[in-house]
């Protein structure tokens, strides 16, 4: 034992440690070519002002709702790579703020988003969280719809 040192204050974090509600870890960010693919088939598509929102819902039973999302500004619409990170990053945080709320109304099974800004204007985070709100809304009522018509 060292000399000096309190052992008794020594603490391990625990491996059973619940995850974040306000993280987007690497497992819950859609990636891959064919993802997209299937993403871009499947989805139906929402818009409110500069921001669209492709979401897809497979309604299947999972012991937990999961939620996978991406981001994207093309280049088409902000020519400078700056702005477009700028745009994204802040996609991403308005997002994060408003992930709890999307995974407290989840419908079960997987949902894959992909969040689209379609103009060169950077947007303030509030805004974005307003928009988000939205468009989740429109997207849960549709979910919503086509699981009772089943």
């Amino acid at each position: 034992m060292l000399k000096g040192a309190a052992s008794s204050l020594l603490v391990l974090p625990s491996l059973e440690s619940p995850i974040s509600k306000y993280n987007l870890p690497r497992a819950e960010r859609l990636r891959g070519r064919k993802t997209f693919q299937l993403l871009f088939h499947l989805a139906q598509v929402w818009e409110a002002a500069a921001l669209r929102l492709y979401g897809v819902a497979f309604l299947i039973n999972l012991q937990h709702p999961s939620l996978r999302v991406a981001f994207s500004v093309p280049k088409r619409v902000c020519r400078k790579a700056a702005h477009r990170h700028r745009i994204r990053r802040r996609l991403r945080e308005a997002y994060r703020l408003e992930k709890a709320s999307f995974l407290d109304t989840l419908p079960y099974g997987e949902v894959w988003l992909l969040w689209q800004w379609r103009t060169p204007e950077v947007p303030s985070v509030s805004y974005l969280r307003s928009q988000m709100q939205s468009l989740y809304k429109r997207f849960q009522l549709a979910c919503y719809a086509s699981s009772s018509s089943d």
